[in-house]
């Protein structure tokens, strides 16, 4: 897994506050130049799907439609105390507490299965975790006024046990952008463009208009059964602009984890 990644020369960045910043990754060349405006949808990195062709089921997550409506992706409410463990595991390379039912997590996601056939073994316990994230920022202080920062994770879980009277499974994918200013700026962006087992599923969005910070964050439910593991990876934008400064970066984050049986 990666803890850290170093998206640019960043001595060049500070100095050069209205160049296109873009991160050299195939995928975010294809991106328009975006200078003092929005972002908007790159139908490139959706498989040609329009802002119509989603749903927003969460405030900033947006999924394909026919997805939705056909039941096979869903965006969990974790609750903002569960979602935080996730981000802190994260960021410190430490494996968050297992997804123990009945504690406020929004019951999304929990399979407790059928009550075990008498004689059947019973007993066992499985956790995995994996993530992939990255954090930077400027150098100089001369970008804002100071220097911004950005910060991406995706991270997949595969959690069952049957140990107690009932089986019970968790299966989720997270993903989380943020981006900040040193100080208010007429526009702050995060995007990300989220793909699970290769098939994109959506994206996440947070925009300020003027503010210092804009976070991103969404916890999808995925399908771990009779497979050996299941893949998240996620295209991200960071964007902030004030006057004649601006920063437009992005790279992808990926993670695998293995299945719980």
């Amino acid at each position: 897994m990666r803890t850290a990644l170093s998206l640019l020369a960043l001595a060049s960045l500070a100095a050069c506050g209205t160049d296109d910043l873009s991160a050299p990754t195939a995928a975010h060349a294809q991106a328009p130049r975006l200078v003092g405006q929005a972002p908007t949808l790159d139908l490139a990195l959706t498989g040609g799907l329009t802002e119509a062709d989603h749903v927003e089921v969460r405030p900033g997550v947006f999924v394909v439609r026919t997805l939705h409506e056909r039941g096979e992706v869903s965006v969990l409410d974790l609750g903002a105390a569960r979602e935080a463990e996730l981000l802190d595991a994260a960021e410190s390379g430490t494996t968050p507490p297992p997804p123990y039912p009945g504690t406020g997590e929004g019951g999304g996601g929990v399979d407790e299965g059928e009550e075990p056939t008498p004689g059947e073994e019973v007993g066992t316990t499985c956790y995995e975790y994996e993530y992939d994230n990255y954090t930077d920022s400027t150098r100089g202080r001369n970008l804002f006024g100071g220097n911004p920062s950005w910060y991406a994770v995706a991270s997949a879980l595969s959690y069952s046990d049957t140990t107690g009277p009932r089986p019970v499974r968790n299966d989720y994918v997270s993903t989380y952008l943020y981006t900040s200013a040193p100080t208010t700026v007429d526009y702050a962006y995060a995007y990300g463009y989220v793909y699970i087992e290769g098939r994109y599923v959506g994206y996440i969005d947070d925009q300020v208009n003027p503010g210092t910070s804009a976070v991103a964050t969404g916890v999808w439910t995925v399908s771990c059964r009779e497979r050996d593991s299941v893949t998240v990876e996620m295209q991200t934008y960071h964007y902030l602009y004030d006057g004649d400064q601006y920063l437009n970066i992005g790279d992808r984050v990926t993670a695998t984890v293995a299945c719980c049986p």
